[in-house]
Parts: C-alpha cells; structure tokens; sequence
C-alpha cells in the first residue's frame, strides 16, 4: 500500500494538481493585501471622498522617498536651524472644484507612493477664456503650515522666463511677485505642503488651506476654494481629503440674509469712500457685477497690513483675536477689492462674537485691502505716494 502511495505522489497528474493550489494560493494572498493595502491609503472615514473628480493631470515629477530627519529648533523656540519633513504623504489624489459657470480648479497630483510633501499642482480653467493662455495666481493662506515654494524668482508672470506656464503662486503683496506652481521634476515642484514639529505637527495634527484665484492679465478674482489636509492615524500619512467653495452660501457660515446685509455695507462703503479713495464707483456699478461677489470667512486677513475705515494704515495683529468676514468685490477696471468684517465684541477687545448667548452676531466693518496691486508704481494714479510702500517686499 506504501509503495502505491509513493507512487501516486509521483504522479505528474497529482504534482501539477499541487503546483496549481499553491499559485492560487499566492495570488489570493497578494489579492487581499493589495485591498488591504487600498482601504488603509483611502479616506479615514468612509465618507470622506472628494466632492468631485476630474481626469487627473498626471505631473512628470519624480517625487523625493519619504524621510524621518530630525528638526532642529532654535533656543528662543523660533526658526528651525534645519527642517524637513517628519511624516509620509500620499500624492495620489486630485480634486477638484468648480468655483462658478465653466471654472474647474484642481489640486494635487495623481503618483503612486508615500513622499517627503504634499505637492500641490494647482491648476484653473476656464472654458470661456479668450486667451487660452491666460496666466492666473493664486492667493494661498494655510492655518498652521507655511507653503513652500520651489522658486523665488520675483518675474511677473508675463516674462519670458515663464513662456508656456499659466498657473502661479502670489508671493508678495503686488501681482507682479509670482513663482510658478506647477509641479515639473524634483527641483521645480511648484508648491508644497509638509507638516513638521516647527508648526505644531507632533500630534500630526491637519491643516486647511484657503486659495483665491485671481486672472492676473486683470486682477478679477475668480474664485474662492478650501482645502482640507488630513493626517491618518492608521497609516500615519497626510493627504488631501478636501476641496470645496469657500464662499458662506456654500459652508453655510452665514445665512443668506447676513451674506446679502455685509454685501450691501461693502458697496455703500465702497462707493462712498474715505479720503484715501479716488476711485468714483458708483453703487449701480457695483451691482452690476454682484453675481460675481464672494463672501467667506476666512483664516484671517489676507495681509500683514490693511486700510481702517477712515484709509489709515494699521497691522492686521491689530484683528488677530477676530473672526473675520471678508466681501470681495469684483470692481471693473480696478480689479477685486476686499473688505472686511468682524463681530462688534471682539473688535472692542473681548474674545466672544456675542455679548449674550442667543443674541444674534453683530458684524462690524473694521477694514480694507487694496485691489488689483499689480506693480506698486501702478497705484500712483489713486493712492497717496506715501502708501506706495505697502507694497513693497517689506510691506506685505
């Protein structure tokens, strides 16, 4: 009977019986891990896929391993000596969004594997552009995490240098301050995001990131856009879980009614101005473009400097403990002005938005921006020389 057994297992019918349950054995292996592995870089929550997704726009970028350096801090608890990323990152997400009629705007990059940053790769477009080359900036503002930039180069976006490139990052307070933001190779990366103790990351805490996009041949502003940055605590990577309108009627930040009241205060102020503006608008002609107006609440002012009521200069510290509201208004001719809101309270001093719980919020306006700030020299024609300065490097 041993004998028979021995030679049944010889058998060429029974070995290739054998091989065959192994392989499918292998490949069911290999199947579940490659789920497991999917599940675990998705979403911490199942509910947290992106609103919208577009063809992705797959970046020729060779993106760095992922490290774990050390960040040196300095004795006062500043500026870091040395800073690089202590986290692993997923670039394999883009969203997008469609911040009005025809408009798609994308973030991130569609590339395999944990990297050294969240690499950004922002992108606009706009369907009914006539010229398909129209270059855009972008205004980007992060709660707790400063951007990086691949270059500092501070050639407007016309210069030859940049022939072909139609996405920028806004770097200064003037729109001629710009740097590419499209990610190309390793050393051309456009802007990214990596989290670091510096900032507060030990807990490996997320982000958000506020983003206005502005055509920059005119300076109109065509959209305001949020994203969010979440941390997984199971696969211990950062990626881009987010991107929505910004503006309140979408958060739902304010009601209709507060948005259509702070609108309205923003265009009387406009049109009747202060003693530092010359500009004439008149109310009809606001309103005219009012479709194209964005309310939002956003991280703070945009500038480390703004305009008071009166047209003084003041630091934006001065607002730092306010919730700001922020009415951008596209103005023909002279580009999208801002101005902005903020509960009476906290503008008097006191740290709640309401003096009595279930009274209503009492938004007051505390300031302005400037609008299209092209060059500095281009404001000569409606500003005191002496504010000219706002606009330079040290003015921002």
């Amino acid at each position: 009977m041993s004998r028979q057994r021995a030679e049944f297992y010889k058998n060429p019918v029974f070995i290739a019986i054998i091989i065959s349950a192994m392989i499918m054995m292998v490949s069911g292996i290999v199947v579940v891990s490659t789920r497991l592995e999917d599940k675990l870089r998705g979403s911490e929550n199942e509910g947290d896929a992106p609103q919208e997704h577009i063809n992705a726009r797959r970046a020729e970028i060779i993106i760095s391993e992922a490290s774990e350096e050390e960040v040196v801090i300095t004795e006062d608890g500043n500026e870091p000596l040395s800073m690089k990323s202590s986290g692993t990152y997923l670039n394999n997400r883009v969203l997008s969004v469609a911040p009005g009629y025809g408009m798609t705007f994308t973030l991130g990059l569609e590339r395999d594997g944990l990297s050294d940053a969240l690499y950004l790769n922002p992108h606009f477009e706009y369907t009914y552009a006539g010229n398909p080359y129209e270059a855009y900036g972008y205004l980007m503002k992060t709660e707790r995490v400063p951007l990086e930039c691949a270059e500092t180069s501070d050639s407007p976006a016309w210069s030859a240098d940049y022939a072909g490139l139609t996405d920028f990052v806004i770097t200064g307070r003037t729109y001629d301050r710009v740097v590419p933001a499209t990610a190309l190779d390793p050393n051309r990366y456009g802007v990214r995001w990596a989290d670091s103790p510096a900032y507060g990351g030990a807990d490996h805490a997320g982000d958000q990131m506020r983003i206005l996009i502005i055509r920059l041949s005119d300076g109109t502003l065509m959209g305001a856009v949020k994203a969010d940055i979440s941390y997984d605590i199971r696969t211990r990577t950062y990626s881009l879980r987010s991107l929505t309108e910004s503006d309140v009627s979408s958060t739902g930040e304010l009601s209709e009614d507060e948005r259509e009241h702070l609108i309205q205060e923003a265009i009387q102020y406009l049109a009747q101005g202060n003693s530092q503006m010359t500009m004439n608008l008149t109310r009809e002609e606001l309103e005219a473009q009012m479709q194209s107006f964005i309310v939002e609440h956003p991280l703070g002012v945009y500038y480390n400097k703004l305009y008071d009521t009166d047209g003084n200069v003041v630091s934006s510290g001065a607002y730092s403990k306010c919730e700001i509201y922020a009415v951008h208004l596209n103005c023909d001719g002279f580009g999208y002005f801002t101005v902005y809101f903020a509960p009476e309270p906290q503008v008097n001093g006191l740290s709640m938005r309401t003096l009595d719980k279930g009274e209503q919020m009492k938004l007051v306006l505390i300031g302005y921006d400037a609008f299209a700030p092209f060059t500095a020299e281009s404001f000569s024609s409606f500003l005191h020389p002496e504010d000219i300065s706002l606009f330079t490097e040290t003015g921002n």
